[in-house]
């Protein structure tokens, strides 16, 4: 795809990543100056119904989703050949990166990282948004190294939104464990009975990420993917101390972990916001800062209200409201954007007119 250019607005430079049904490459923003990052279906899953609706799903969640700490859609098209999605291109390295290199973190500094990640889930979970995989490479760091580090959650391909789910989670593709889905260093133990999910999945799932910060390893290991997932079910990880970390990582931080690593979420902190307050207790001091400033809106995205028109009863439904305004996007983007506030006021679309 190197050199293509998709939708008259991204040229193809080169490839960032791949995974099992896409690939991203960085591309060349032709509207406007900058870059960004464009995801592809893979040619031959692209027919495929399931993938699709699995595509749609993330497209669906991150159109309604916007954090400072999240990673910004741009645009999307699953009528495109290829199918796509646009996002922000974000400079800087993801948490396994950083862990590669540092090995482990200061308290201090894991503390940070883990205070706006509970920002961004809280955000995302009272949206009924649930991550569901989350891990070190779906964790980006901006200016990794340095005083002012800032998270940037990506990769919502396997979220699920608790009032919609549009595939199930039997449907979802782990050719490993065909009922579970996430990746088996970082699930849940309810992913993998089976059970139903619910944010406490998410906090799980930092909880395996807050003891690879301050220790530097996993709390299990192994090559074998059932293993993983067996321990993540049934086995406790060691102690900070069996690992000789014991006067590193004061008493009260290493309990706020192992309460996010219990089996049963009725166990765990009830959200993303008591787990960093916990740890704010625990660390002595503050992790939960103000939120900065909303990044600016990509011009595919920003929508300009004309008014609205007074209500008006037709004739076919007295009762009817309908509402006039003018957006300035990509039609399949408005379309998704429609439904969904639509869906959030418990009504049907059954007609559009462009």
């Amino acid at each position: 795809m190197l050199g293509q250019i998709l939708q008259k607005r991204y040229k193809i430079l080169r490839l960032l990543g791949e995974g099992g049904m896409s690939k991203v490459y960085l591309a060349q923003r032709l509207d406007q100056p900058g870059e960004a990052a464009v995801k592809v279906l893979h040619e031959h899953l692209a027919t495929q119904q399931k993938i699709r609706d699995h595509f749609r799903r993330e497209i669906f969640i991150m159109s309604r989703f916007e954090h400072p700490f999240a990673v910004t859609l741009i645009e999307a098209d699953l009528d495109g050949r290829p199918p796509f999605l646009a996002m922000e291109y974000l400079r800087g390295q993801d948490l396994t990166q950083v862990l590669e290199r540092n090995k482990r973190l200061t308290p201090d500094r894991a503390g940070r990282l883990l205070g706006q990640l509970c920002e961004v889930l809280q955000a995302a979970h009272e949206q009924g948004i649930i991550h569901s995989d989350l891990k070190p490479a779906n964790v980006m760091i901006l200016y990794p190294d340095s005083p002012v580090e800032q998270v940037k959650l990506m990769d919502f391909g396997l979220a699920r939104m608790a009032s919609l789910l549009l595939i199930g989670q039997t449907d979802l593709i782990n050719s490993r464990h065909p009922t579970a889905s996430g990746t088996p260093e970082y699930i849940s133990p309810e992913q993998i009975r089976g059970t139903e999910i619910d944010r406490r999945c998410d906090l799980y799932s930092v909880g395996v990420m807050l003891y690879e910060m301050l220790t530097g390893r996993l709390p299990f290991q192994s090559t074998d993917a059932e293993t993983l997932m067996l321990s993540h079910r049934d086995a406790q990880p060691p102690s900070f101390a069996q690992l000789g970390l014991g006067g590193l990582v004061p008493p009260a931080i290493e309990a706020v972990v192992m309460r996010c690593l219990a089996k049963y979420p009725e166990d765990r902190f009830p959200s993303a916001e008591a787990l960093a307050i916990a740890y704010e207790q625990a660390l002595g001091r503050k992790i939960l800062r103000s939120t900065p400033a909303a990044p600016a809106r990509s011009s595919g995205l920003v929508r300009k209200l004309s008014g609205e028109v007074p209500v008006i009863k037709t004739a076919a439904d007295r009762n009817a409201i309908t509402h006039q305004m003018t957006a300035s996007m990509p039609e399949s983007m408005a379309l998704i954007k429609l439904k969904g506030f639509i869906h959030d006021l418990g009504g049907e679309m059954v007609d559009t007119q462009p």
